[in-house]
């Protein structure tokens, strides 16, 4: 099951990519249609028309995009078998997994408008084929509309799934990403079908003063298309409403079950601290034994050094300085680390304490970090990137701890590092009223102790206050 929730968040994110290109497609037209209808007649009035229908596809493409990106789950998620199963209400089961058949039951429909189509541009274009490839700009509008509501049904199918058999926690976020995706998509669809039969109406218009045999067949070619592509926009509207009062139901019955409570974020640090009940000592993980770290406090909070925050964030992250102290600030500990050197070091002109360099490939193609000692270059472990996600491996290749977001938000974005169900640290990255203001906080908790190199944690910091960071620019 967990390969089959994996393909689910592979299809989340392709056809996240996909409305978000189309939305910067429409945009580019949307910008190109209205400058040309600036000097347009009265005419070309359509023009204005194509101009508004690509803002109104570009709205809601980017909508879509933006507002799904963080209830995607990630792939490390996904594959966690420490977390509780937690297993959704057999009802939400039954009526996501019978919408989802009530999908794959419209895939003869969706053939039959591929071949509709096919044979209504055969008729306009002919069996020849353009040398210029022409023929692909009214191919691409006949076939944008089944293409579309093939995307839909997929969708349906793969919300269903990930609704359906992942924990409680991430089978909301799988419903909630896949209605986002699901109106988003739905409402390309009813736009630019909109757009096909104003673009039929305008060409009538143009035919005024043809024959009147050539208007009546334009008129009947019209009237196939409209009545092929509204056989199945009620089916595909239906769907889309029932994922959505499902995940209505979801969502009211997630913010009272226990469940829920259970798997809520921890609150900001500094806070006391929540021990978690370890699992029994079979079921965790190797784990890094650390020797003595200069990190021998509680808490500590990375921020930009004064003066550098503009310039770094003009001139890209190798400008970038950082300082870390503890929470409260204590005199003679405080730390400093530069990206142009990828050392932390105790600040003013202090010992170097280790160095953080970029590596191999990983992941679709994020980078591994290694975390070295600065004085030996003794490798003391790496983090690998998993979407939203890391995961601490120590100098021998094994898997040390997850790093798992445990929630998002406009104003912070909690990590949680653990093994085997018990949480070791926090990691809290806080935004202030700019992204210059950011901030990365640590809270070190007792199971860690004597377990986790935490100089590996702290190597986490400036990482996760750059993803932080660029996601609220996003």
């Amino acid at each position: 099951m967990t390969v089959a929730l994996a393909a689910v968040v592979a299809v989340f994110r392709v056809i996240r990519g996909l409305v978000f290109s189309i939305a910067m497609g429409a945009l580019t037209a949307g910008a190109l249609s209205g400058i040309f209808a600036l000097s347009a007649g009265p005419e070309t009035a359509w023009v204005v028309n194509v101009s508004v229908l690509a803002g109104e596809v570009a709205a809601i493409g980017l909508a879509a995009a933006i507002f799904s990106r963080r209830r995607i789950p990630s792939i490390a998620e996904v594959r966690r078998t420490t977390e509780p199963r937690g297993p959704v209400h057999p009802v939400q089961m039954f009526l996501l997994l019978a919408y989802g058949a009530g999908a794959l039951l419209q895939v003869p429909a969706l053939f039959a408008w591929f071949s509709a189509d096919r044979a209504l541009l055969l008729e306009v274009l002919g069996t020849e084929r353009d040398p210029l490839r022409l023929d692909l700009v009214p191919a691409a509008v006949l076939y944008s509309l089944p293409t579309l509501a093939a995307t839909l049904l997929v969708l349906f199918v793969a919300t269903s799934v990930g609704g359906a058999f992942a924990t409680r926690r991430l089978a909301l976020r799988f419903l909630t990403a896949g209605v986002i995706l699901q109106a988003g998509v739905w409402g390309v669809e009813y736009l630019v079908g909109r757009g096909v039969r104003d673009l039929g109406a305008a060409a009538l218009r143009l035919m005024a003063d043809a024959p009147a045999a050539d208007t009546a067949q334009a008129v009947a070619w019209i009237q196939r298309h409209d009545g092929v592509a509204r056989s199945m926009l009620p089916m595909l509207t239906a769907l889309v409403t029932v994922y959505v009062v499902t995940w209505l139901a979801a969502y009211v019955t997630s913010a009272t079950s226990p469940v829920a409570a259970v798997a809520s974020p921890a609150p900001a640090i500094p806070a006391v601290a929540q021990m978690s009940v370890a699992p029994p000592l079979a079921q965790i993980p190797p784990v890094l034994r650390s020797g003595p770290t200069p990190f021998d406090q509680r808490f500590y909070v990375l921020r930009f050094r004064p003066g550098w925050r503009i310039a770094g964030l003009l001139f890209g992250r190798s400008v970038i300085e950082y300082t870390l102290q503890t929470i409260p600030p204590t005199s003679g500990v405080e730390f400093s680390f530069s990206w142009a050197t990828g050392v932390l070091r105790r600040a003013s002109g202090g010992p170097e304490i280790f160095r953080l360099r970029a590596a191999e490939r990983h992941d679709l193609l994020k980078r591994t970090y290694v975390v070295s000692d600065a004085m030996t270059g003794a490798a003391i472990g790496k983090l690998l990137p998993h979407a939203d996600d890391w995961q601490i491996v120590g100098p021998d290749e094994r898997l040390v701890a997850d790093v798992v977001r445990a929630s998002a938000s406009f104003q912070q974005t909690i990590w949680i590092i653990s093994t085997g169900g018990e949480e070791w640290c926090r990691l809290v990255a806080v935004m202030g009223a700019t992204a210059a203001s950011a901030e990365v906080q640590i809270e070190f908790l007792p199971p860690s102790d004597g377990r986790l190199d935490r100089t590996l944690a702290v190597a986490l910091m400036p990482l996760l206050e750059e993803r932080a960071r660029r996601s609220r620019t996003v």
